[in-house]
């Protein structure tokens, strides 16, 4: 393409040059142009289309900088289509094709991508209302699962002071029992006694027995008749107390 335009640059000089001679020729019919007229002419000539050459080349430079200025322009452009593509895929839009489009398929696209917008806009807002419900139902749910575990624990501390009251009346039951116990071996043993020292008197007899002897049974007797009134009373309170 360059050099075409180099020829028709040198044809176009050369044409002037032509035209020049024939101007310049033309008063002067009578008298021949000179040789130097000639020769200058034609370095003149020369030199233009020198000149103009050198002042076609940079404009050839410039225009294989512009050429891969548009390439690289032309690739980042479609690298960006790609990765638009990629996102109106996942929002289920159709991708923008890499030819060109007219105004009316332009205007087309952009209307379904309109709606497509529309309807996913309004399936975001009802996902958006229905987490709202959820999340709702999730705090009524943790607020009413919070005041059973704070029932449960009010229960708990009930239940374990009911607990400790009850070890320690079971401690003070053993205890009880075991007073209880003490006072039925002792009751037991008195009454043993009782029935010996009554034996003795029946087996010797009064008359037989001197007065301090008598008087020493007699009062054995009624110390543990009366000891053996104080432990039955004694162990009837204590399983009066073990009852309740």
């Amino acid at each position: 393409m360059s050099q075409s335009n180099e020829q028709e640059d040198v044809v176009v000089v050369e044409e002037t040059v032509v035209e020049t001679v024939e101007v310049t020729a033309e008063p002067k019919k009578s008298a021949p142009i000179p040789l130097y007229l000639v020769i200058l002419l034609f370095a003149g000539a020369v030199l233009m289309m020198i000149f103009v050459l050198n002042t076609r080349k940079p404009q050839v430079a410039t225009n294989q900088v512009d050429k891969a200025q548009v390439k690289a322009l032309k690739a980042d452009l479609e690298a960006r289509r790609v990765d638009l593509n990629r996102q109106r895929e996942a929002l289920g839009l159709t991708p923008i094709s890499s030819e060109s489009e007219s105004v009316d398929e332009i205007a087309a696209r952009l209307t379904k991508d309109a709606s497509t917008l529309v309807a996913l806009t309004g399936s975001f807002h009802h996902l958006i209302a229905e987490k709202d419900q959820e999340i709702s139902q999730k705090s009524a749910d943790f607020m009413q699962a919070e005041q059973a575990r704070q029932d449960a624990m009010t229960e708990i501390s009930r239940l374990q002071t009911e607990l400790q009251t009850a070890q320690s009346a079971a401690d003070d039951n053993r205890l009880l029992l075991k007073q209880v116990n003490d006072l039925k071996s002792q009751r037991d043993e008195l009454k043993a006694n009782l029935d010996a020292a009554n034996q003795k008197l029946s087996t010797y007899g009064k008359d037989s027995l001197t007065s301090d002897q008598a008087g020493d049974l007699t009062r054995q007797l009624n110390e543990a008749t009366r000891a053996k009134s104080f432990l039955e009373k004694r162990v009837a309170e204590l399983e009066a107390k073990l009852g309740n």
